[in-house]
């Protein structure tokens, strides 16, 4: 286990340089600055010495340098926007994302599980086709749509819940907390859903045809037991991958979703500080969803042992 976690480290420490390499030179391709975006009406002067006293002039691997010369030190940069450190702003916006992205996490993991499991026992039945349908809605859908749809109809229409933010102006309780909710959540989880619903039914469709389980059923064992216990724990390996993968692009990605709602989490942020070439920004929160990608995908690993026995790590 040691061994196999020291390799692991290792192997991301590589993977988050390339990751910076690649993005920094992205950023610093596309056209226009950091000054013309922030005010449009600034004269071409003064933009040229904005971007001299930035360092912005310089060659990409000079600047590329000493931003990770900065980062060796833990210091992930001054937004230019902003003019606070990056680590600032994604600590006051993250608690307001992995509350949006765990609780559509968590609902596309339950109604997924459902759906994939009701859909391999009862395959080619009306409850497969329905469920079918529904991931092919989910898959298909564009979230901007979705949600400007369930604005027009629970906020403006029926008047139930809140159509943007994520408290009101007095400041809410719990229930209106979980109003503003409702809705955002429900939209980043469609996607999520029809995604492991699918994968949920192949991988139980698979585990039912082996051997152990008809063994487990002719031993007298109750379907539920079956099921629950013996065929859902194989089934849930590669659906691990899955939720490994979509659980941390939730947090840094829900841009539609955050902007649609207007939800005060990372997705806003990175779509402003693209906007505006806030390129310190745009790197630190790369950065951050980088490591919550690598990090995820271990925590993933290590969950494959506890599933299967048969997983050994070397």
């Amino acid at each position: 286990m040691t061994t196999f976690l020291i390799r692991r480290l290792l192997q991301s420490v590589l993977l988050l340089f390339i990751v910076s390499v690649v993005i920094f030179t992205i950023v610093h391709a596309a056209p226009g600055g950091p000054a013309v975006l922030i005010n449009p009406e600034i004269d071409p002067r003064t933009a040229q010495e904005f971007a001299e006293q930035l360092g912005l002039n310089d060659p990409v691997p000079v600047q590329y340098g000493r931003w990770l010369g900065n980062v060796a030190r833990f210091d992930l940069g001054l937004s230019l926007q902003h003019s606070v450190p990056t680590t600032t702003l994604i600590r006051e916006r993250f608690p307001a994302s992995l509350l949006l992205a765990g609780s559509a996490m968590a609902l596309a993991t339950v109604v997924a599980l459902v759906l994939g499991i009701v859909s391999a026992l009862k395959r080619y039945s009306v409850w497969d086709y329905s469920a079918t349908l529904v991931a092919f809605l989910g898959l298909s859908v564009p979230g901007f749509w979705l949600g400007i749809m369930l604005i027009i109809v629970f906020s403006v229409k029926l008047g139930w819940l809140p159509s943007s933010g994520m408290a009101s102006d007095q400041g809410g309780g719990f229930v209106d907390r979980v109003k503003h909710l409702v809705m955002p959540a429900f939209v980043l989880s469609t996607f999520a859903v029809a995604q492991l619903a699918r994968y949920t039914r192949s991988s139980m469709i698979e585990v039912l045809r082996n051997d152990y389980i008809r063994t487990a059923r002719a031993k007298g064992l109750s379907e539920r037991i079956v099921i629950l216990q013996h065929a859902l724990r194989n089934a849930l390996i590669p659906v691990i991958t899955v939720l490994a993968v979509t659980t941390p692009r939730l947090i840094g990605g829900a841009v539609i979703t955050e902007t649609v709602f207007a939800w005060p989490g990372m997705g806003r942020l990175a779509a402003n500080a693209a906007f505006t070439r806030d390129y310190p920004l745009v790197m630190a929160i790369t950065m951050c969803v980088a490591v919550l990608v690598i990090t995820s995908n271990l925590l993933a690993d290590l969950c494959y042992g506890m599933l299967d026995p048969r997983i050994t790590f070397k």
